[in-house]
């Protein structure tokens, strides 16, 4: 796996890291339960930690560690999450990197549990059932007449919040501003391509469809529409935020007016 792939992945823990937190102070969900907004942060910058630049697919066909250690079932979510926990659990007393041990016992175990399922939330095979439980919160709660913000404050629901503004920050380059969204969108393809050559090159099943990455545009209309636009725009409304709406729509008009009369005139590179 290329140094670029992993820099590029430590990029994105960062801004996904920035996204999570503004949105979860926006949605008024208290991290009392965390006792720090440091530990809250750990749900967005360890959700892509030492991710090794393949697909799920491609870690299950290659029959890789990860694959057999977490039973071809939510690989590197997985990983993802216990990672975070070794670096900082385990790490020497002398880095003070254990940001969890002034946390008593049973805090410890709540933040444990949180922090695994906020990072298991992002294995895009979850996608829709998130998205289908949030609008279904949303849907009862305005079918009785009150706020869309003013959800029931039960711990499923703001978990779900949470989980919902960590599934938003992952893919939340498709709601920036077109350069930046240009720049993100060129680095998952090439990541992309380059999985794609080794799987040609190792006689693999093809982890996506044939020449589906060729037109970049094409690529991220198809990904919006798929995925982005329903997802963004549900929690977007719920934080009443119309402006990243638009933004959305702004970028995905970017995409979609490329055409063989308008090709599109960026040469792929990953700065």
């Amino acid at each position: 796996v290329s140094t670029q792939s992993t820099g590029s992945r430590g990029i994105h823990a960062e801004y996904g890291k920035q996204w999570y937190q503004r949105r979860v102070r926006e949605a008024g969900v208290s991290t009392q339960s965390t006792g720090s907004s440091g530990i809250n942060a750990e749900y967005g910058i360890c959700h892509d930690i030492d991710h090794p630049g393949r697909t799920n697919t491609f870690l299950c066909n290659t029959q890789h560690d990860l694959a057999v250690l977490y039973n071809d079932s939510a690989v590197l979510e997985s990983h993802h999450a216990a990672h975070a926990f070794k670096i900082t659990c385990q790490a020497p007393e002398q880095q003070n990197i254990n940001i969890f041990k002034n946390l008593d016992g049973d805090t410890f175990k709540s933040v444990r549990k949180s922090i695994i399922s906020m990072i298991l939330a992002t294995d895009m095979t979850q996608h829709f059932e998130y998205y289908n439980r949030f609008i279904a919160v949303n849907a009862n709660v305005d079918g009785d007449g009150a706020d869309q913000q003013e959800i029931p404050a039960s711990q499923e629901n703001k978990t779900l919040i949470l989980k919902m503004a960590i599934k938003c920050a992952d893919i939340s380059n498709t709601s920036r501003a077109p350069t930046l969204s240009r720049t993100w969108a060129h680095r998952i393809i090439l990541e992309y391509r380059d999985q794609i050559a080794e799987e040609k090159k190792r006689q693999l099943p093809q982890s996506f469809p044939s020449n589906s990455l060729d037109n970049i545009p094409k690529s991220q209309v198809m990904f919006i529409n798929l995925f982005a636009r329903d997802l963004l725009s549900a929690y977007f409304d719920f934080l009443e935020f119309g402006h990243l709406t638009d933004q959305l729509t702004d970028t995905f008009t970017h995409w979609d007016a490329y055409n063989d009369n308008n090709p599109y005139p960026y040469e792929l590179s990953p700065s």
